[in-house]
Parts: structure tokens; sequence; C-alpha cells
């Protein structure tokens, strides 16, 4: 989808940029502080953004110091808007949002409209990009409105069509066509070539989403002519290309998706040639050409991981899984749906970072509108004393409408508590979805959790068997989808026994007790939850047989001993233990049996009074030495409750 944002930059040729430097300097420094002076700087600041925005940001305050010297509102405005965008180049999208903020209070102040529309679609644009829909078309709808009282069309265009692409990315496909349709009578109006095939484009892609791909076609066709010598030629040739594919048609859907890879290559955009050779290569794989497939994925993996494209990456492993499956190289088609799954769980994680983020945003401007209240309730109250102090007599009326003022304020500062609770509590939520309640405390108030020595841990390894064999016969999708159902389960069943789960590794599940928080009974529960597990297994086998599909069976290795648990990684976090007992539980689980518990020597001696064991011999694991191994000898008869309402 291609958007119309306002938030343009560009960067000057290095040399050229230097000399307009060099002259805007000489200028600067000629020019008394007066309000062309100003202008001079902002003006400077703009050639810093791509190379140093920090540079540009001191510009952008010392402009804005000048102006409020001079009291000079509108350079003051444009002021903070250069700063915002200074740390919009640089990431920062908070204190981007902060400082045309500023800007946008100081544009109306002075009533200067097309400023005000400017900062509103800057501000959409970022909330766009973050997912915050609803305010991101607050924000387009009131620059909407602003363009439209002072006649711009040019902004009521961009407005409709930043409009409808907020609506498209909410699936809201009736409503983006109509603002779509809205931009672009206005776009032909202008005479907008580029405005013309950026709405055009869209459409068309609005109604492939539909499924409607002859109105999608036409759309994507007419949108070529005003797309020539842009970026957006590409784009619209790579659609042509996948409505073709839709349509059957191979030879022309190779034809146009080749031809906007050639067109993304002359303009060095390694994101866009990613995307047609993602898309080349699902087209071969549908096409029954599965070298072509593969050779296309793989050149697309390459520029993907150039450009750090996790969604494009995704896409990448999707079809290198589907395409071996074909010729039945099952390892390598196994290989690339593991990357495709831990790719899935990065994304997730990322997302529930993200919302993390955006809530502990929301949290400090609540704070801050928390203590404006109480601000604005505190000088309420000083004002009102003056008042009854010097007109107490004036009638019972005045001091009943101090009260209601007092109850009012009194009133908004709870409501604005209680909303701080709720975010509050929604961040602790999604804090525990990554790490243990106790690290996750740690990490809250000392901004880092302490690597830990635990003396008593009981590992769990378990994984499935023959599990190369039974993705053979499953696609990509539903081999993820089954795998997720049976770690959700195990995951219940950890939280009932106050286990903490510590990550998967393909097909492989692993989990602790006696960590975070320190007890005596992990051995014990680690190994009630073992059973749990078998027994959830042998229920859903037999649910399998019933409709004759292959089951799935479950090996469980157990061992304790000491380990080393901590956080590691500053961009995603990650709850993970270290040492002999991790490996040792591992090698249990591969040296056991489907539908058992493998469980070492040391492990029986805490459990064995409670179950009766089957000894097994020695294996070696190395840094260790023999350990002796016995399976749980507890009868699979009589299935839990949980268990039985968990798989009806």
């Amino acid at each position: 989808m291609l958007s119309a944002f306002f938030v343009i930059i560009s960067f000057t040729a290095d040399s050229a940029n230097s000399k307009k430097i060099d002259s805007l300097k000489a200028i600067i420094d000629a020019t008394a502080p007066d309000a062309n002076k100003v202008d001079f700087l902002l003006e400077l600041a703009t050639h810093y953004y791509g190379a140093n925005p920090d540079e540009a940001i001191r510009i952008g305050n010392e402009a804005v110091k000048l102006g409020e010297e001079l009291k000079y509102h509108k350079g003051v405005a444009y002021g903070y808007k250069t700063i915002g965008i200074a740390h919009y180049v640089k990431g920062d999208n908070t204190r981007a949002l902060q400082n045309w903020q500023l800007s946008l209070d100081r544009f109306k102040s002075i009533e200067f409209q097309e400023g005000i529309a400017n900062i509103l679609s800057n501000m959409g644009a970022i909330h766009y990009n973050e997912q915050h829909f609803e305010i991101a078309l607050e924000h387009y709808f009131e620059a909407l409105e602003v363009s439209q009282i002072i006649g711009d069309k040019l902004r009521s265009a961009t407005a409709y069509l930043n409009i409808g692409a907020v609506y498209q990315d909410q699936r809201l496909y009736d409503k983006a066509s109509k603002y779509y349709q809205l931009s672009l009578e206005l776009s032909e109006e202008l005479k907008d070539k580029e405005a013309i095939g950026t709405c055009l484009t869209n459409l068309g892609e609005v109604y492939f989403k539909k499924g409607d791909y002859d109105i999608a076609l036409e759309y994507f066709e007419k949108s070529l002519k005003p797309m020539e010598d842009t970026k957006g030629l590409a784009y619209s040739k790579h659609y042509i290309g996948k409505v073709y594919a839709e349509k059957g048609d191979f030879e022309n859907a190779i034809k146009y998706e080749t031809e906007a890879y050639e067109i993304a290559k002359k303009l060095d955009s390694k994101l866009d040639m990613t995307t047609c050779l993602n898309g080349l290569g699902h087209i071969y794989l549908k096409k029954g050409n599965i070298d072509l497939s593969i050779s296309k994925f793989l050149e697309a993996e390459k520029l993907a991981r150039e450009v750090d494209s996790d969604l494009e990456l995704q896409y990448t492993y999707q079809g290198l899984s589907e395409a071996y499956h074909k010729i039945g190289d099952h390892e390598q088609a196994f290989h690339y749906v593991m990357l495709f799954s831990g790719l899935s769980d990065s994304l997730y994680t990322s997302e529930i970072q993200k919302k993390m983020k955006d809530s502990e945003i929301q949290m400090n401007e609540m704070e801050l509108a928390k203590k404006e209240a109480e601000a604005q309730v505190q000088e309420e109250r000083m004002r009102q004393q003056k008042i009854i102090k010097n007109a107490f007599m004036g009638g019972l009326g005045l001091v009943l409408l101090i009260l209601f003022i007092l109850t009012r304020n009194f009133l908004n500062k709870i409501k604005i508590n209680k909303i701080l609770d709720k975010q509050k509590e929604e961040i602790e939520k999604l804090l525990l979805n990554i790490l243990p309640a106790k690290v996750a405390d740690e990490l809250k108030q000392k901004g880092q959790a302490t690597p830990r020595h635990f003396e008593s841990v009981t590992v769990l390894f378990a994984d499935f068997k023959g599990f190369t064999t039974i993705s053979k016969g499953m696609s990509p999708g539903d081999l993820v989808t089954e795998l997720n159902n049976f770690f959700i389960a195990f995951d219940a069943i950890m939280d009932k026994y106050n286990l903490e789960k510590i990550k998967t590794i393909g097909d492989c599940y692993m989990c602790a007790g006696g960590i975070p928080t320190e007890n005596d009974t992990h051995p014990l529960d680690m190994v009630h939850a073992a059973i749990e597990m078998q027994e959830y297994m042998t229920l859903i086998s037999e649910k399998k047989k019933e409709l004759g599909l292959e089951s799935w069976n479950l090996r469980i290795g157990i061992h304790t001993g000491p380990v080393v648990a901590g956080v590691v990684g500053r961009r995603k976090y990650a709850y993970d233990i270290w040492g002999s007992t991790v490996n040792v539980a591992s090698r249990l689980e591969s040296n056991g049996e489907a539908g058992k518990i493998n469980i070492s020597e040391f492990t029986y001696n805490l459990i064995k009074d409670h179950y009766k064991c089957i000894p097994r011999g020695k294996i070696f694991a190395k840094n260790y030495g023999d350990i002796e191994m016995y399976f749980v000898d507890e009868p699979v008869q009589q299935f839990s409750k949980d268990v039985k309402e968990a798989v009806a």
C-alpha cells in the first residue's frame, strides 16, 4: 500500500549540502537577531537531518529560543516542527510527537491553518506506523477539516489518502475504497500524476484483497502511466503479477513481476527487490517449477537479511518450506518450517514489547495528566479560598458553586487514578507474558535482572518422537498450528504445578521447577506435570486414531541439579537457564521412549517414596559421567479431570 504522509525529508548530496551549509552559516553570522535569522537557522537545520540529526536539534532549539525572545510565534512553531523531524529521523517517535504537539499548540495560538494541517498529518503518520489507528484517524480527520476550511485541495487529497490507508489496514475495504476515490477525484483535478497513480494503486490493492481480481487489474493497469519514472511503478507491476498469478496466467505473472524487479534493481531498492523475488518464487511454486522457485526464494532470503525485513523473511521461509515439501526434501522443509515458526515467535514477542512500550508511554501521559489535574485542583482551591475570604457574604449560591467545582475536580482525579491503575495492570500482564513474576519485578525496580545460582532445580525436556516423519504429510501452516496447540496445553500444566516454561526449540519443550522462587517440592511437581503431559498426549492420540490420523508421541527426560538462571538480551528479553543439569535432562529425553518419563538417579532419590520406578541402566553424559536412568512407573489408567476438560 502506498501512502502520502507529510513527514517527507530529502537529503542533498554531500558536496552540494556542504556548500549550502557554509553559505547559510555566513548569512546567519551577518544577520541581526530578527525573524529572518530564525528562518535562516531553521533552513540550516534541515541540511543536518540526514548526516547529523543531533545538530539539527541543537540548531532548532536555538531558533526556538530566538523566536521566543522576538515573540515570533510562527518561527517558534516551525522550530518545534524541525526538532520533531530530527527526532523522527533518529527513530525517537515519542520525542517527535512531543515537539510536534508544541508546534501544533503554537500554530493554533496564531491560527495558522496550513501549519496546523501539516503537523496533524505528521502526527497521524507516526500513530499510523505504530498501529494506533484510532488516534491516527483523529489526526487525519482534523487535518482534513482544516484543509477544507482553507481550500487546500492538495492537503485534502493527502488526508483522504491517509484515511483510506488506515481503513485498509483495518480491513474495512469499503471505507478505504470510498476515501481513495475522494482522493483520486481531487488528485485528477490537481493533475498530480504521482498522487493519481498512488490512489489507483491503492484502489487496486483493495479490490485484490477482496478477491475482485478483474477490477483490481483494471486499477493497477491504469496506474502504470501516472507512475512512470517513480518508485511506485515497481509496486504497480508487482501487484499486476500477483493478479495474473491468482488468475492462473503464469506467463504474464512472471513478465510483470520480473519487470517490477528490474525497476526496483535500477533504483537500488533492496526491499522492493526482495518483495518481487518472493513474488516470483511463489509464482514458480504455483506453476510447478520448483527449482526456479527455490532459487528465487534463496535470493530473497539474502536480500531480506540485508535490509533486516522479518516480514519478507517470513514469506521466504514459508515459500521454501512448501517448495522443499513438494520435492520430498522433508529435512529442508522442516528446517524452514522451524525458521518460520521461530520468526513468528520473535515477531509476536516484539509485538508484546511494542505494546508494553505503548502502554508505558500512555502511563507517562496519564501520570502527567494526573499531575496537571492535581495542580489544577490546588490552584482552584487557592482561588476559591481567596473568593471565600473576600466575598463570603455573597450568598449560599457561591458556596454551592465552589463545592460543585471542588467535587468535580475530586471526581476527575479519581477517574484519572482508575485509568492509571488499568494501564499499570495491562503493562504487568504484558511483562508476565515474557518473564517470571519475580524476575519482572526486579527488572522494573532496578532496570536489570541479576543472574542467580540455584543449587537445586528440576529441568524437563520433552520432544515428539518421529516428528520429521509426521511433518512430511502436513502443510507448514498445519504443522505450526498443531505444535502450538500442544505447547498451549503444556503451558497450562506448568501453571497448575507452579513450574516455569523456559522456551520451545522446534518441536522441543523445556521447563524448570524451583526457579525463580526456590521450593522443596519441585522434583515431585515436575513428575506430576510430566504424567499429565503424557496423559494429555494419550487422549489426543486416541482422538486422532478415531479420525484415521497419525498419532503424536512424546518423550520426556527429567534431571535435578544446580543451574544458573537469568535474563538474556536487551531488545527482546528471554529468561533462560544454563549448566550441566540442562544438558543431562536433554540427554535423558533423547534416550527415553515415547509415552515414558525418563528420570535421573538424582531425581529418582527425591521422588522414590511417591512413585515406583523401573531401573534402566546407565548412559554417559559429557562433563558429567555415567548416569543411572529410571522410568517412572505410573500406570496411565485414569485421566485427570483437568486433562479431560482440556481435550473435550
